[in-house]
């Protein structure tokens, strides 16, 4: 960014400085007043001319010279968008294949497939537990999303199996399956457990048919959110302190105090 500020500050300079001294030129080499100076000069210095050819030598070196400094300005100024440009795409690509090699470096990750509401919780729990997780979505929104939180992502879909390979299925602990879609999410589910039988799958659906398909199709859990926020409301009414208690303990961004679970 700096060095573009310095390329526009340096363009904007040579301009001036053009411009300023073909006005002082003219000025006095043609005993013209100072605006119709300035617009000789901004005429010449941009190529497009006048209609008249200077009276005297000395103008006419002046336009020579107005004329050589507005071809420059206009080959540096052309030279910077096109640096602009080429550096924007080829700094993209260069993102992108070093997000690419480090998700190829992951192992033992976790793969949430969908980063809405629910994903993006997901990977907060994630994150605070130091847990190592990559995002897949093909959503704009959900991708710049995962940008904004410095996410490692594949931006496709998870219902496609050559996405999925890319997210590192192969090497993955488990799979978050969090999409919008119940019909996207038995998809994911099935293709994850076709190509991985001993991974750990974790489903939303939106009802209980749907658990029920995915549960089938090879879930380990599924997780209803509205059923879970509604039995969670309910016992903050009926047990407020064992439900808050529970809720801090079983969260990783909570206080030092927290359930945990080890295999033995």
């Amino acid at each position: 960014m700096s060095q573009r500020l310095h390329q526009t500050a340096r363009l904007l300079t040579a301009i001036v400085a053009t411009v300023a001294g073909g006005t002082v030129g003219f000025h006095y080499a043609l005993d013209e007043s100072w605006f119709q100076a300035l617009y000789r000069a901004i005429v010449t210095a941009s190529l497009t001319g006048l209609d008249t050819v200077p009276a005297n030598d000395t103008s006419r070196v002046i336009s020579i010279v107005l004329v050589l400094c507005g071809l420059t300005i206009i080959a540096y100024a052309g030279a910077v968008i096109v640096e602009a440009i080429a550096g924007g795409v080829l700094t993209g690509v260069l993102a992108e294949r070093r997000r690419e090699r480090a998700i190829e470096r992951l192992t033992d990750q976790y793969i949430i497939c969908g980063y809405g509401r629910v994903g993006q919780r997901v990977a907060e729990e994630f994150r605070a537990a130091d847990v190592r997780y990559v995002v897949l979505d093909l959503s704009e929104i959900a991708v710049a999303a995962a940008k904004e939180h410095g996410d490692l992502f594949v931006h496709g879909d998870a219902t496609d199996d050559d996405d999925l390979a890319r997210a590192g299925l192969d090497r993955a602990k488990g799979i978050v399956v969090a999409s919008d879609s119940d019909a996207d999410n038995l998809y994911i589910t099935l293709s994850a457990r076709s190509a991985r039988p001993n991974i750990q799958i974790v489903a939303r659906a939106s009802d209980e048919g749907a658990a029920k398909k995915l549960k089938l199709a090879g879930a380990d859990r599924v997780v209803l959110p509205y059923s879970t926020a509604g039995r969670t409301m309910a016992n903050l009414v009926l047990k407020p302190q064992v439900t808050a208690f529970l809720d801090t303990v079983t969260t990783a961004a909570g206080p030092d105090l927290h359930l945990a679970e080890i295999e033995v």
